[in-house]
């Protein structure tokens, strides 16, 4: 559910059905729920805020230990039940955590609800069986917030659970986990659950500190931690289990959070709060909105784009781009695209370019230029990113191949990606396209689908004077801080606006781009609708007595020439015309024609 939505139209209805009554009092009573609730023929129903960032399941097991039944409903859409039924009317606690989906927790509720394990507390064995159903479930939920409290609850209320108190407060205390012979695949699962470790584009990610890092090698030193002093063959017979058993975590359909310091990015808004379950995105600088300027930023701004200031929230917004990670929003026709920044030479875009990898972070961005660009394997690794950065691309036309990925690429559409040895897979890179070169880069395609995503920005403007340090100044802790500032701004405008901020200094230079690069817009222009109407393509191209395209090609250009079909479709565009069937004379011929 989009974060907008969840701002108060939409909530959460959970029904339990599932568990005894008394459990339930015992929970409102425990946990101080006073939201809105009724009983129901089987149990109860309570009506919560919906969470920003909510992740729905329609059915599962809770922290607590039972089964719950999740609605998203409207907030007018609880009328179902009389109104002297409902208690504390109106009321909207927010959703509480214990009271979510809890994944792989099936296997601790189809034990605590097995009536075999009810057994006699006196038996060594059948303690030893409950220390280990509450011990597993720890690892389940150490990402709640108090979940001893949780531990504590289900000890108390849960018959085929019940151990001392001392046994309980060593579970809650006890982090280690017991290496023992032939329990490798009871060891691999804890650490699953005690590491929440996730497999997402083939890579485990393992949660370190306050985000998830990615790295097999990183998890494997975890590992190594938890289980010290044991033989390399068991570590490696765990490894080998935590890779088969690891959770996949797919893509969200409406695109991941970013997590950052101090907070989220989501769905083109700021988030003050501490996102803990899964994302592939952290930047590890915190937001302010009312960070202290720092003047070294905002005259390279102004520099670079000669006091232009819809050119600096142009640039602004290019970064801002990268961190829209929803492929909805991105395929937005207006964001489709592929932006160069052309330059002679040292007049700062391998800065930005720098600032950019700085800013996003190195872990999030791929450098593949365009001599690599249509190889499936360098391809692949720009998956999971937010950028493709690319500095000083050759002077080498781009070629068909090349130019058919960056229309893909620039309009997010799914791409053959393989990883070496491997099975090629189709699918859609997110990640902006951003490159830097000191030329031109002329194209055979000349049509309406590149001139669309084909973004040029000058960048002629050169300092004053030269400073060593400026590389370090733009980087530093103070002035990251406010590049995230004025990005997150720029990334909240384009999510409002759905368009870029209109620069005449980039619309002209990309214009003349296009003219350079397609020489024949300027006779087609110059010639007028009315000479093409009724004209054949032949007759317009290189057969109309010296007043044709080749003609005045050879006389003004030189070089190669556009082809029949190019020439054809310029013309089409230009005017806005139509190509149509035309009865002449009594013979049929295709002709220029009005719409």
């Amino acid at each position: 559910m989009r974060a907008r939505e969840a701002a108060g139209e939409y909530e959460v209805l959970v029904d339990i059905s599932d568990a005894d009554l008394d459990l339930i009092d015992d929970m409102i009573y425990t946990f101080n729920i006073e939201t809105e609730m009724c009983e129901s023929e089987s149990g109860i129903r309570m009506w919560f805020k919906m969470p920003i960032l909510y992740k729905h399941e329609s059915e599962g097991i809770c922290a607590l230990g039972f089964k719950v039944k999740w609605e998203i409903v409207k907030y007018t859409e609880n009328g179902i039940v009389e109104k002297e039924d409902i208690e504390n009317e109106g009321i909207r606690q927010e959703l509480p955590d214990f009271l979510t989906c809890i994944k792989d927790a099936e296997d601790f509720y189809e034990e605590t609800s097995n009536s075999d394990l009810r057994l006699h507390d006196e038996e060594t064995k059948e303690i030893d069986l409950r220390k280990n159903m509450l011990f597993n479930h720890k690892f389940k939920i150490r990402h709640i917030k108090n979940y001893e409290n949780i531990l504590r609850f289900i000890n108390t209320n849960s018959p085929s659970v019940v151990v001392q108190q001392k046994d309980l407060d060593v579970i809650i205390q006890d982090d280690k986990i017991k290496a023992e012979n032939n329990n490798e695949y009871e060891v691999a699962r804890q650490l699953i659950d005690k590491l929440r470790i996730v497999r997402f584009n083939e890579s485990l990610y393992i949660y370190d500190r306050n985000h998830y890092c990615i790295g097999n090698n990183s998890v494997k030193s975890k590992v190594a931690q938890e289980l010290k002093g044991q033989k390399s063959r068991y570590l490696s017979e765990v490894m080998k289990q935590i890779e088969i058993c690891t959770p996949i975590v797919k893509e969200p359909q409406e695109g991941w959070v970013i997590k950052f310091k101090n907070g989220c990015l989501y769905d083109g808004e700021w988030l003050d709060r501490d996102y803990t379950d899964f994302t592939p995105y952290y930047i590890d600088i915190p937001y302010y909105s009312n960070v202290t300027p720092v003047p070294i930023v905002d005259e390279f701004l102004r520099t670079f784009t000669e006091n232009d200031e819809s050119y600096i929230n142009f640039i602004l917004e290019t970064i801002a781009h990268c961190l829209i990670t929803d492929l909805n929003v991105k395929r937005h026709e207006d964001f489709q695209r592929v932006t160069f920044f052309k330059g002679d030479g040292k007049n700062g875009k391998g800065v930005l370019m720098n600032v950019i990898r700085c800013l996003l972070g190195a872990e999030n961005v791929s450098s593949v230029s365009l001599e690599r660009i249509t190889d499936e394997r360098y391809l692949y690794s720009m998956r999971g990113k937010l950028a493709n950065c690319s500095d000083d691309l050759k002077n080498k036309p781009i070629d068909e191949n090349k130019m058919k990925i960056l229309k893909n690429l620039a309009a997010f559409d799914p791409l053959e990606l393989r990883k070496l040895y491997e099975v090629a897979r189709s699918e859609a890179i997110s990640a902006s396209q951003i490159f830097t070169t000191n030329h031109i880069l002329k194209s055979n395609e000349k049509g309406e689908a590149w001139k669309r995503r084909a973004v040029w920005s000058p960048a002629h403007a050169k300092p004053r004077v030269k400073d060593p340090d400026i590389q370090k100044k733009l980087t530093s802790p103070e002035a990251l801080m406010y590049w995230l500032m004025l990005v997150i701004n720029a990334y909240i405008r384009l999510y409002k606006e759905r368009k870029f901020t209109e620069c005449k200094k980039v619309l002209d230079y990309t214009e003349s781009y296009h003219e350079e690069n397609n020489m024949a817009l300027a006779w087609v222009r110059s010639k007028g609708k009315e000479y093409f109407i009724n004209k054949r393509s032949p007759q317009v191209y290189n057969k109309n007595k010296g007043d044709d395209y080749m003609t005045w090609h050879k006389e003004n250009v030189g070089g190669t020439p556009l082809n029949k079909v190019q020439l054809k479709e310029t013309i089409l565009e230009v005017h806005n015309l139509v190509f149509k069937n035309t009865s002449v004379n009594g013979k049929s011929d295709w002709l220029f024609k009005e719409k």
